[in-house]
């Protein structure tokens, strides 16, 4: 049997899953959405740059390069990334 996730328009999430696959919910609180942080015409995220957290040297291909550990706005710390200086 499949089912079909509601309210998933505008996402890049597939919308079926095999019940096999659910588990019972456990638990009094009520479970919580996360917003999905905004898309571009492309598909890709929109991120915002909100902080530069540190920077370190890394050997990319046998070259040192320069990257920086950015905080996203909108997104909780654990998902800041290292990206390249340039």
């Amino acid at each position: 049997m499949v089912s079909t996730i509601p309210s998933l328009d505008g996402s890049r999430i597939h919308s079926v899953c095999h019940v096999s696959l659910l588990k019972k919910r456990v638990g009094e609180d009520t479970p919580t959405s996360g917003i999905l942080p905004p898309l571009r015409s492309n598909g890709f995220t929109r991120l915002n740059l909100e902080a530069i957290l540190a920077s370190r040297y890394a050997i990319h291909h046998g070259e040192r390069v320069l990257e920086f550990h950015v905080k996203w706005s909108g997104l909780p710390i654990a998902d800041a990334t290292w990206e390249d200086a340039e």
